[in-house]
């Protein structure tokens, strides 16, 4: 097992981008190379290939392995007899001590001469990817993408089963591809922030599972991907904030990325909530309707506080029945005018005649019309109560 993990690491994934097949009976007319890594399969007849400075024989059950940037060329047999050649086209191959999208070649020949089981093997796997690529069925591309990965394990199997040199500890995959990885998914955080973001999305772009992608997130930036997103988004919502004065929190929430105002307040909050001095006292008044702070949870006066980040809070459901009498006389002189307003005209006339009263009013004709609350419980649906009276 040992063995196999430092062979075999998750980290090889190379992405597939072409097969195709034909038949040759002229020298291909360009001497070339390409910035992926090739492979040619020899399917029938014999032919000659030009790779690097060197003409190799090439006959049925041959399989080219040309690198990245290595000059190659095509060439008809002496007889300009047809030759059947199964190309494949794959990048992002990055293995231990190698450059980006080369194969290890023993005795740095490019052309593997195979046989028996091995060239069966290979022959099944062509006619596998060319059933795929004609049938259109759907996970085309990841099938034909399999049968090539499979093509390049065989060859390694082959190598260590025939005792070939190669280089000391064997040819383990390495994670090359893990800072381009992460580049590439935050320059796409930074550039579309303010859209709606699927991580899912992003790594079946890149042919990898959300968990892994995840996983080696985490572990290049200290990061989770949906973390390191909220903070580039409350980052730029705080720069609108410094910057444009007028601006409400939903016109700043909607810039940024987020539906909803009340659970971008909570986020904000909770992440300039670490800047308070230790020591500093957080009172959220609001947590009878659901707090108004990420951190905020309930609690009681004979244990009436706690710390987060070195900061006290105090969320006392009920707050003011501390001191009842105080507190009643209090609320009494700050409500009283809406009182007398909704007994004289009815509630739904003195919802019309002042906007205030509409925030103060919970429920109405059995639907929940506070927000704030129905954000806190997702088992009720809120419902504007300017839609009702």
């Amino acid at each position: 097992m040992e063995r196999e993990n430092t062979v075999f690491a998750e980290e090889f994934n190379p992405t597939f981008l072409f097969m195709w097949k034909g038949t040759r009976v002229e020298d291909e007319p360009n001497y070339h190379c390409h910035e992926h890594l090739e492979l040619c399969y020899i399917q029938s007849g014999t032919g000659k290939h030009r790779i690097g400075d060197t003409i190799y024989e090439v006959k049925e059950g041959d399989l080219l392995v040309i690198n990245e940037g290595v000059y190659h060329q095509s060439l008809a047999g002496e007889h300009k007899t047809p030759v059947a050649e199964f190309y494949v086209g794959l990048t992002d191959l990055n293995l231990a001590g190698l450059g980006r999208n080369h194969f290890p070649l023993p005795g740095n020949c490019p052309v593997f001469r195979t046989e028996g089981e091995l060239q069966r093997k290979l022959s099944k796997l062509c006619m596998a990817m060319e059933a795929e690529q004609e049938l259109c069925r759907i996970g085309r591309y990841y099938m034909m993408k399999t049968y090539a990965m499979q093509m390049l394990l065989l060859l390694l199997r082959e190598e260590e089963e025939t005792g070939k040199p190669q280089k000391a500890g064997g040819c383990s995959f390495e994670s090359a591809n893990r800072k381009y990885l992460v580049e590439k998914i935050t320059d796409y955080f930074e550039d579309h922030y303010a859209e709606k973001i699927s991580l899912d999305r992003i790594a079946g772009n890149m042919y990898l599972s959300t968990f892994y992608v995840s996983r080696i997130f985490k572990a290049e930036t200290g990061n989770t991907p949906i973390h390191y997103l909220i903070d580039i988004r409350l980052t730029k919502a705080y720069n609108l904030l410094t910057q444009n004065l007028e601006m409400s929190i939903q016109e700043i929430a909607a810039q940024v990325g987020y539906e909803d105002a009340y659970h971008f307040s909570k986020l904000f909050k909770k992440k300039y909530l670490k800047e308070m001095k230790p020591g500093a006292v957080f009172v959220d008044v609001a947590v009878d309707q659901g707090g108004c702070g990420e951190t905020t949870k309930v609690t009681y006066h004979d244990d009436p506080i706690f710390e987060v980040d070195g900061v006290v809070h105090y969320c006392v459901g009920n707050m003011p029945g501390a001191v009842p009498r105080t507190s009643t006389i209090a609320l009494t002189n700050a409500t009283l005018s809406y009182g007398l307003q909704i007994a004289n005209k009815g509630l739904e006339q003195a919802c019309k005649d002042n906007e205030v009263i509409y925030s103060a009013v919970n429920t109405y004709d059995g639907k929940l019309t506070c927000k704030n609350v129905a954000d806190s419980f997702d088992c009720y649906e809120y419902v504007d109560i300017r839609t009702l009276v």
